[in-house]
C-alpha cells in the first residue's frame, strides 16, 4: 500500500492514464511492451488498494504477488524490444512457476495493513529461505540482463540523450529511496546500538550513492554513467540481502515499500519512450 489505500488508487488511475497516453503515441509495435509494463504497475496498485479497503485480503495479497511476479520478465522483454533484439517467450516460464505456487493452499499466511505500507507473509516471503533466495535471484537477474543488453546494443547517439539517461536513472533511484525509507522507519523502532550504527551508515551510504548517481545524468562522461548504472542495478539485490540480515522482517514488506515509489517507474517509462519513439 502506497501510504494510504486512496493514494494507491490515485496512483493506479494515473498509471492507467499513462498507459493510454503511451498506446496513443506509439509508432511501432515493438514499443507496446512499455504501456504493458505501466499497466501491470497500475493493476498492482489497484490490488494494494483493494487489499486494505475491502474484504478478502488474502485473495488480493495473492493477486498482488502474481502481478508483481511478472515484472522482471516484462522488464527483460522490454529492454530486448527496445534494441530490436529477439528473446524467447520461454522467459515467462520462471514467473509462471512462482504464480502456480501462489495457488497452493495456504500460500498467504498473514496480511497486515500498516499505516503506510503492507506486511505480507506467504510461502515465498516467509520461512522458506530457498524459495525466497530463488525469487530474489529472478527479480535481480532478469532486469540486470535486460539493462545490460540495452546498454550494449543501444545506438551511441541515444546514449547522449538526457531524457534517456534520466529515464534509466529513475528506477534505480526509486529503489535506493525505498531502501532509505525502510531504514529510516527502522530507526524509529527500538534497536540495539550496533544495529542503529549499521542502519545509520547504510542511510548515509545509499544517500551518497543516490546523489552521485543523479549528478552523473548531467555529466558528459557517458561511459562512467552507464557503468555506474550497471553496478547500481547489480548491487541492489546485495543491499536487499544486507538489509534482510540487519532487519529480517523486511522480507514481508519489500513489495509494498518499493511500490511507494511506483510513479518513478512510470516517469522512467515515459522518458525512455520519448527517446526511442521519436527516433524509431
Amino acid at each position: 500500500m502506497c501510504f494510504t489505500p486512496q493514494a494507491s488508487l490515485i496512483t493506479a488511475i494515473i498509471e492507467l492514464g499513462v498507459t493510454v497516453y503511451l498506446i496513443k503515441k506509439i509508432k511501432t509495435k515493438r514499443l507496446l511492451i512499455l504501456p504493458l509494463f505501466v499497466f501491470i504497475l497500475a493493476i498492482y496498485q489497484f490490488s494494494e488498494f483493494m487489499l486494505c479497503s475491502q474484504n478478502g485480503s488474502f485473495f488480493w495479497a495473492r493477486t498482488g504477488f502474481q502481478i508483481y511476479t511478472l515484472i522482471p520478465a516484462v522488464i527483460l522483454h522490454m529492454f530486448y524490444n527496445l534494441v530490436k533484439k529477439k528473446i524467447s517467450k520461454l522467459i515467462y516460464i520462471v514467473p509462471a512457476i512462482f504464480i502456480a505456487l501462489s495457488f497452493s493452499q495456504g500460500f498467504t499466511s498473514s496480511v497486515v495493513c500498516n499505516t503506510i505500507h503492507v506486511s505480507i507473509q506467504n510461502l515465498v516471503f516467509g520461512n522458506n529461505f530457498v524459495l525466497m533466495y530463488l525469487y530474489l535471484a529472478y527479480y535481480s537477474l532478469f532486469p540486470f540482463l535486460g539493462i545490460y543488453q540495452f546498454i550494449k546494443k543501444i545506438d551511441k547517439n541515444y546514449k547522449k540523450d538526457l531524457k534517456l539517461k534520466l529515464g534509466l536513472s529513475f528506477a534505480p533511484l526509486a529503489i535506493l529511496f525505498a531502501q532509505i525509507y525502510f531504514l529510516i522507519l527502522a530507526l524509529m523502532n527500538n534497536l540495539t546500538d550496533s544495529k542503529w550504527i549499521i542502519i545509520s551508515s547504510l542511510i548515509i551510504m545509499l544517500g551518497s550513492i543516490a546523489i552521485l548517481y543523479g549528478s552523473l545524468c548531467f555529466s558528459k562522461e557517458q561511459d562512467t554513467y552507464y557503468k555506474v548504472l550497471i553496478l547500481t542495478t547489480l548491487s541492489s539485490p546485495l543491499i536487499a540481502l544486507l538489509l534482510y540480515w540487519v532487519l529480517p522482517i523486511i522480507r514481508f514488506d519489500l513489495s509494498s515499500i518499493f511500490c511507494q515509489f511506483a510513479l518513478f517507474y512510470a516517469i522512467a517509462i515515459i522518458l525512455i519512450f520519448k527517446t526511442i519513439n521519436e527516433n524509431k
